[in-house]
């Protein structure tokens, strides 16, 4: 009885060791990439803020904050903190980048409601603390189906703020895979105006 013996050489062996691991990288792949979170959201409000009532009134072009009130959501089941947040208006000027502030929490809004002295007069305004939408999704992941709202500060430079206000808002955020989303989009978002800030320290 003859029996047959076959050399396997190195390069047989590092085929069939290979051919089943890229095979799972590939299916890896395709997992993965049908796994990232997608999100999206809405721009509730905007206000203006100038660092004094004459730049406003003059109506020129100078640097500005601009505090947008936002919502997000994510629509997909894989759970994704926010490293970032980017705002870009689109007015009759051009096209303005901003630069993300944040701290939107160390700032107080005039709630609406006044307050009032035993005779019923009007002695002041009550304010809330702004909520930091920023600092939320980066802590706690954002998922599927809950929706956060805040507040972001941001400012933008060399505009004129009237003509910013009547243009179109993109907001975009960054997740913790790097990846970018186009949150929201609108024209002339309603503006908070008739309302104060104060700087929590203040």
């Amino acid at each position: 009885m003859r029996i047959r013996v076959q050399r396997i050489g190195w390069t047989d062996i590092f085929n069939g060791v290979w051919l089943p691991i890229k095979f799972f990288i590939a299916l890896l792949k395709q997992v993965v990439s049908g796994k990232r979170p997608v999100l999206k959201g809405s721009i509730e409000q905007v206000y203006v803020h100038a660092y004094s009532p004459e730049q406003l009134q003059r109506g020129s072009r100078f640097d500005f904050e601009v505090f947008v009130k936002a919502a997000v959501v994510n629509v997909s089941d894989c759970p994704a903190t926010i490293r970032s947040f980017g705002l870009t208006v689109r007015d009759a000027d051009g096209t303005h980048e901003s630069e993300y502030l944040g701290g939107a929490d160390k700032w107080l809004m005039e709630s609406g409601s006044p307050i009032q002295d035993g005779f019923g007069q009007v002695i002041g305004s009550k304010y809330e603390q702004m909520s930091d939408l920023a600092a939320d999704t980066a802590k706690a992941p954002l998922t599927l189906g809950v929706q956060r709202e805040g507040w972001l500060r941001f400012k933008i430079v060399n505009a004129n703020p009237r003509t910013v206000e009547r243009g179109m808002f993109r907001l975009t955020a960054v997740d913790s895979f790097g990846t970018k989303h186009e949150v929201a989009s609108r024209s002339q978002p309603p503006l908070g105006s008739g309302v104060s800030l104060k700087y929590l320290h203040e």
